[in-house]
């Protein structure tokens, strides 16, 4: 009898394939929704690695296409239009993660200054004003919130001082078990710590000077760690295409440590899910900041 069930259950599924097919209705890809911000004046460069990253590396069977953006304002010029609003940081968070199903994926990314609440912690990241002298933030908690209204999986990448803040006063402080449980975090130093503003960094080869530009130091390994290395990602260590937010981390923490004052942060309950992948289909040797060439940076 149960035989006689089975055989009808995969002929109905067989059936309900063919008619699927015949109709033109398919499953759609899962899309990959990222927002990567820069509140500095010279942080620029860290939010487009970043986007850069993110597209070129994108997990296999997602798409990341008008879902995944970058936002750059001046937090130190507001007086010249160059300030950002917390209405304004909600509708850049809003455009991102519109259309959200459970099976996406959310990654943000922020590069710029906190704002101290006078104690050695932080309230949120600049808005208006500088680290010494700030008007308007955007609150951990606020931004804990917004994102928390995208359904599937959150990673948050933050390259700023007190980063550790996010998770302490934001996500565990506010959401609930269930909520928290979607996010995932690599936090470039802890509450007390500051995040290294970073030298300007030479990328040369042995003709001509390719980029001058500067980088968060946090920024610049993650990088490395997602850029080409013989075929796999640096970060790869299993070898198996894949880079994970624990890889990353091992990655990063390794090679900042010594060199800067930075305790690298994970919490999160994705760490060892696969959130980046080698794309064979893009010719890594002509990518900027390609990890075989960074023996040739130089710190200024």
């Amino acid at each position: 009898m149960k035989k006689k069930v089975y055989k009808m259950l995969i002929f109905a599924c067989i059936i309900l394939g063919v008619l699927l097919l015949h109709s033109g209705v398919r499953v759609e890809a899962s899309e990959i929704h990222a927002l990567c911000v820069s509140g500095y004046p010279l942080g620029n460069n860290n939010s487009e690695l970043m986007y850069d990253r993110i597209v070129e590396n994108k997990l296999q069977g997602y798409k990341a296409g008008k879902y995944v953006k970058q936002y750059t304002y001046n937090s130190e010029k507001p007086e010249n239009g160059g300030g950002s609003s917390e209405s304004d940081f909600d509708s850049k968070i809003s455009e991102v993660i519109q259309n959200s199903s459970s099976r996406d994926i959310l990654i943000f990314y922020y590069y710029g200054h906190t704002v101290s609440d006078g104690t050695g912690s932080s309230l949120g990241f600049a808005l208006t004003g500088s680290k010494k002298a700030c008007d308007t933030w955007y609150r951990w908690q606020h931004l804990a919130l917004m994102l928390a209204q995208f359904p599937g999986k959150i990673y948050v990448i933050l390259d700023t001082c007190h980063a550790e803040d996010f998770w302490t006063q934001g996500v565990s402080s506010i959401l609930n078990q269930t909520v928290r449980e979607k996010f995932s975090c690599l936090l470039a130093c802890g509450s007390n710590e500051s995040s290294n503003y970073g030298p300007k960094l030479l990328f040369t080869t042995p003709r001509k000077l390719v980029d001058a530009k500067y980088y968060g130091s946090f920024t610049f390994n993650i990088g490395k760690a997602l850029g080409y290395w013989n075929g796999i990602l640096a970060a790869d260590r299993s070898k198996n295409g894949y880079v994970t937010l624990n890889e990353l981390y091992a990655y990063v923490e390794k090679h900042i440590s010594g060199f800067d004052k930075m305790t690298v942060k994970t919490y999160g309950g994705y760490l060892d899910e696969p959130l980046f992948h080698y794309n064979v289909a893009i010719d890594h040797t002509k990518l900027s900041m390609n990890i075989k060439d960074q023996k040739n940076f130089v710190h200024m």
